[in-house]
């Protein structure tokens, strides 16, 4: 029986390409009956921003696939080579392993400031903050893992937020507006153009005890008109916060707080130009290349 459980579930296909190579070489895999692929970033390029409907992908690609274990690996080597002749290939055995578990060890409770850590539902909250927001990762962006959350949430534990109103603009998993409310806000009204993350978002609240009354989610288009609010959150990219600036001045009460981020540093200079047009943008953060930029709306 130990045997058994020892014994290769799959035969791992490894090797390195072009990006204008791989979608021929792609659907040639799964021609060839592969299971799932994975592309990897085998170079220190990053690609952070990219445009709007855009798949760029890097310069120097690792292919990493999953056949199954008696898989006739010449034949296949023979028609990858076919079609790019340069290609060196490596398999290996790859065991069975409990993907969930596996999953789970890779995420641990993230300390935000001196109240709040975030911590995923399987590990016992820690004792050290007062506040611990209950969050797994799941399908909408938003762990607290990424630089520009984290910047947001150490923001948000230094503020005062006792019964402020809080617009979450891009709320992702809800993380940023669910952690207002944990830190004393009054109600949440979180926006995104995805309904995935507005169900990831009310999960997340209901995860958290927060009475789903004091959460509100809206796909953009239908949120309510004539709304202003004591606090906006927006987490996104820069150029779209730009192209916001109008949207979320008008959300904001008169002396009302904001907090941007998802801005990478050399953009900072941009986005603070476009938000001081209504707003006295005070306080920036660095945190690994992002920036977050916070201030208050002029009365």
């Amino acid at each position: 029986m130990k045997d058994a459980k020892l014994k290769a579930s799959w035969r791992q296909i490894k090797f390195h390409c072009k990006p204008d190579d791989i979608d021929e070489l792609e659907n040639l895999l799964f021609d060839l009956g592969i299971h799932s692929i994975t592309l990897k970033n085998v170079t220190s390029q990053s690609i952070l921003e990219p445009a709007f409907g855009s798949n760029p992908l890097w310069d120097n690609l690792a292919v990493v696939g999953l056949f199954d274990p008696l898989i006739h690996e010449t034949s296949v080597e023979k028609a990858l080579r076919l079609c790019s002749p340069n290609l060196k290939i490596s398999w290996d055995n790859l065991n069975e392993r409990n993907w969930t578990e596996e999953h789970k060890r890779h995420f641990i409770p993230i300390r935000c400031g001196k109240k709040l850590s975030i911590c995923p539902s399987w590990i016992q909250p820690s004792q050290v903050t007062k506040i611990n927001l209950i969050l797994d990762p799941g399908m909408a962006f938003g762990t607290g893992e990424h630089p520009s959350t984290r910047l947001c949430l150490n923001w948000l534990d230094q503020q005062f937020l006792q019964d402020l109103s809080i617009l979450d603009y891009g709320c992702g998993s809800g993380i940023l507006g669910i952690a207002a409310l944990l830190l004393g806000a009054s109600n949440l009204v979180a926006v995104d153009h995805d309904p995935q993350a507005l169900m990831a978002t009310r999960d997340n609240a209901k995860r958290n005890k927060i009475n789903l009354r004091k959460t509100l989610c809206f796909l953009p288009e239908d949120l309510p008109p004539n709304q202003q609010f004591d606090l906006i959150l927006a987490n996104i990219l820069a150029q779209t916060l730009i192209e916001l600036e109008p949207l979320l001045a008008s959300l904001t009460s008169p002396g009302g707080l904001i907090c941007l981020s998802g801005i990478l540093k050399e953009q900072t200079d941009e986005v603070r130009n476009q938000y001081n047009i209504h707003f006295d943008i005070t306080t920036s953060n660095e945190r690994e290349g992002w920036i977050s930029l916070s201030g208050q709306k002029r009365k």
